[in-house]
């Protein structure tokens, strides 16, 4: 069983993974940043 920090820790983690996916997709409807780093764009269907 997780203690509250490592729970803390994790979803930290989980928000600021959301946080980049959201860049990535709000730079790829902008038509930005996919043709310098394809693979980033790839991440976000």
């Amino acid at each position: 069983m997780l203690d509250s920090w490592e729970r803390g820790r994790l979803a930290r983690q989980r928000a600021a993974w959301r946080v980049l996916l959201f860049a990535l997709a709000r730079s790829r409807r902008a038509g930005q940043g996919c043709d310098s780093d394809a693979g980033s764009c790839n991440l976000v269907v």
